[in-house]
């Protein structure tokens, strides 16, 4: 059972939370020192209180890919068992569109899954549902410099996946990067159009 402040914390950030249209401002410190220390209530209130709509959910989340998620503090196995207690794939799907899914970069700037993220995908009963909802952080949804690095930076994540002993994962990984790589080169493209456009304005 929840012990009773720290259900009074909960309900107080919940209805800060509830109150925003999406855009929430300085909650970012308390939703992780609430998902670490009662990860089971804030992940059912999160996910499960059907009052929450989902601009209230992606303000919760709205760094996780480039920052840093709530969860992220939240061990891995705390996530699988709260995955466990009922449709299990479909938790893990969600766990996958909100946790932070890539570690550092090294000094390349390629990145690699991050341990939750990887968890996930050795629990599913369909993996590649799995890989396919962590690639949907490719693209950030803020940048400085080149977005074209970051986003083939956040690609090199998925390259181990092509020697999986799934199929189903090693197929699901070929595929996303297939289509990264095909989106790296757009945006490139973009990328070298805006630069010259911005040489031709200062001639």
């Amino acid at each position: 059972e929840l012990p009773a402040e720290g259900a009074d914390v909960l309900a107080a950030v919940m209805e800060r939370v509830m109150a925003s249209y999406g855009y929430i401002s300085g909650l970012s410190g308390a939703l992780s020192l609430i998902a670490a220390r009662l990860p089971g209530a804030f992940l059912d209130e999160i996910f499960l209180n059907q009052a929450l709509k989902d601009y209230h959910r992606e303000g919760v989340f709205r760094d996780s890919y480039d920052e840093k998620s709530p969860l992220a503090d939240v061990p891995v196995e705390v996530l699988l068992e709260w995955a466990r207690h009922q449709n299990s794939d479909e938790r893990l799907v969600m766990l996958a569109r909100t946790i932070s899914p890539f570690d550092r970069k090294d000094e390349n700037g390629k990145k690699s899954l991050s341990g939750q993220a990887l968890a996930l995908i050795e629990n599913a009963l369909e993996p590649a549902e799995i890989v396919r909802s962590l690639a949907e952080a490719v693209e950030p949804r803020s940048w400085s410099g080149s977005r074209a690095d970051i986003i083939a930076g956040r690609c090199s994540g998925f390259e181990p996946l092509l020697g999986h002993e799934k199929p189903a994962v090693r197929a699901a990984a070929e595929e996303i990067i297939t289509q990264v790589t095909a989106l790296v080169a757009r945006e490139r493209d973009r990328e070298r159009r805006q630069d010259e456009e911005r040489e031709q304005t200062f001639e």
